[in-house]
């Protein structure tokens, strides 16, 4: 969720903070899939 202020806008000087401060840790949440909806995603020709 990104960081609003109070009349809903986003608070950019608060996004940008924290795109700046380094991936210290990345934690991967698998998602299992069947096939054919995995074949969803991968068979767009490109």
């Amino acid at each position: 969720m990104l960081p609003l202020g109070r009349c809903g806008e986003f608070k950019w000087d608060a996004i940008e903070a924290g795109k700046a401060l380094p991936v210290t840790e990345r934690i991967v949440h698998p998602i299992p899939v069947t096939p054919e909806q995995e074949a969803q995603w991968t068979d767009i020709p490109g």
